[in-house]
């Protein structure tokens, strides 16, 4: 059962996968369901997303308008997974742009159980909010043990 909503900010950067494999491991992904917003001024990303939302049940995508600021569309992608799944706690992870996808998506994955325990760092500043009996928690690469990829 589905536990973990996490949402991506993919606007304003390159996504790109360091590994191929990424799309076999994580076709069927049970834990944990993923809300990347995007908008249309960024093509190769745009066909990466098709093609992780084709292979990925879990993944999900949510158009915004061009020049929105990143905190617009963290709440679109919030605000999709409270309308759309029934899930405890959300994660917003940000911080990532120098990161492949597939590390930050693996990363949060092995620590499912740390973020869904505890939101990683119990600090004030991290918390964010309670929406409708929601945990929604920021995350930054530095919480998930991320390595800059070359």
């Amino acid at each position: 059962m589905k536990e973990l909503g996490i949402v991506i900010n993919c606007c304003e950067r390159e996504l790109y996968l360091a590994s191929e494999e990424f799309l076999k491991k994580y076709r069927d992904c049970e834990i944990m369901e993923v809300c990347m917003v995007y908008s249309d001024n960024n093509k190769p990303s745009l066909r990466l997303l098709s093609q992780l939302q084709r292979y990925c049940k879990s993944i999900s995508t949510v158009k915004i308008n061009r020049n929105k600021s990143e905190t617009y569309a963290l709440r679109a992608g919030v605000r999709y997974i409270i309308g759309n799944f029934n899930l405890p706690v959300i994660a917003v992870v940000t911080g990532i742009e120098q990161y492949a996808l597939d590390q930050v998506l693996e990363a949060v994955a092995r620590l499912k159980d740390t973020i869904l325990e505890e939101g990683l760092r119990p600090h004030k500043e991290r918390f964010i909010m309670n929406v409708r009996d929601r945990r929604i928690v920021q995350i930054m690469p530095q919480d998930l043990g991320l390595k800059q990829s070359a």
